[in-house]
């Protein structure tokens, strides 16, 4: 009796050991509503023009292990107002259960700094209390580097983008030791509440966390540039949540 006993024991602790692998390890990416990027309609989408660009995003979040997967939304579509902004900060609780996410994070209020956005297929649209938006990317990032939210760091992106910076006007880059350039695609008032496009010529005087090889660089160019994504992308922001994104063509 004794041996059967231990034996119901140890199942018990087995399938506790198990429910609670379970509970830790969250949301299995499988489960995760990712956009479909690859199969959007072409020929559809919208653009976007006139620098700068207001908007603002909401990253839903989902944990797997010690991994968020992060869904992109934002307003591009119909710019949200202040207040409906504070609204929606104000309901993380609501938002993550209409969504079943983990965690929400704000990111935002914003302007696009270039003069054209383009996806080349249409975007799908989701709703957050009712506010419908464009999810345009998603990513994957540690539940630590979220946190600490670490400038002058790599982010791996999926999207599918086209930006157009137009001939005779500023572009604001990122160089990194290895000579890797960042081109600034949106700025953020996070962090600087008054920050305006005037500014980012002056941003780099600003900067006291740029790690030793890197150097912020304002560029007048004489013809158009264009950072397309194709699926894949790399960004990066600075210590004012400003994001660059890589560009490979540029030598």
């Amino acid at each position: 009796m004794k041996k059967k006993n231990n034996r119901f024991l140890w199942l018990a602790i087995v399938i506790l050991i198990f429910l609670g692998l379970d509970k830790f390890r969250g949301t299995p990416d499988s489960e995760v509503p990712y956009p479909d990027i690859n199969n959007q309609q072409r020929g559809k989408a919208a653009v976007f023009k006139g620098r700068p660009i207001p908007y603002h995003e909401i990253f839903l979040a989902w944990r797997n292990w010690t991994d968020l997967h992060l869904i992109i939304y934002n307003d591009l579509n119909s710019l949200i107002s202040a207040d409906d902004w504070a609204d929606l900060k104000s309901n993380v609780d609501k938002i993550k259960k209409e969504s079943g996410a983990d965690y929400v994070v704000f990111n935002g209020p914003r302007f696009w700094v270039l003069d054209e956005i383009g996806a080349g297929k249409s975007v799908p649209i989701g709703d957050i209390m009712g506010h419908k938006m464009l999810i345009p990317a998603f990513f994957t990032m540690s539940m630590k580097a979220m946190k600490d939210r670490k400038p002058y760091h790599e982010i791996k992106m999926n999207r599918l983008t086209k930006y157009t910076y137009y001939a005779n006007d500023y572009i604001y880059k990122l160089i990194s030791p290895n000579g890797t350039q960042y081109v600034m695609q949106a700025a953020s008032k996070e962090i600087l509440k008054d920050l305006s496009l005037e500014d980012l010529k002056g941003l780099g005087d600003r900067m006291k966390e740029l790690p030793e090889g890197w150097k912020y660089e304002v560029e007048w160019i004489e013809e158009e540039f264009v950072n397309i994504s194709t699926g894949h992308t790399i960004i990066v922001q600075d210590e004012f949540r400003n994001t660059y994104q890589i560009a490979p063509d540029l030598k």
